[in-house]
């Protein structure tokens, strides 16, 4: 069960960062 919660909370960080680079990048 705190597998899928870190998996999740990873997710969401890369999510956020690939966002971020995305707007950084443009």
């Amino acid at each position: 069960m705190q597998l899928l919660i870190i998996d999740a909370h990873i997710a969401y960080l890369i999510m956020v960062f690939v966002c971020w680079w995305v707007y950084e990048y443009y």
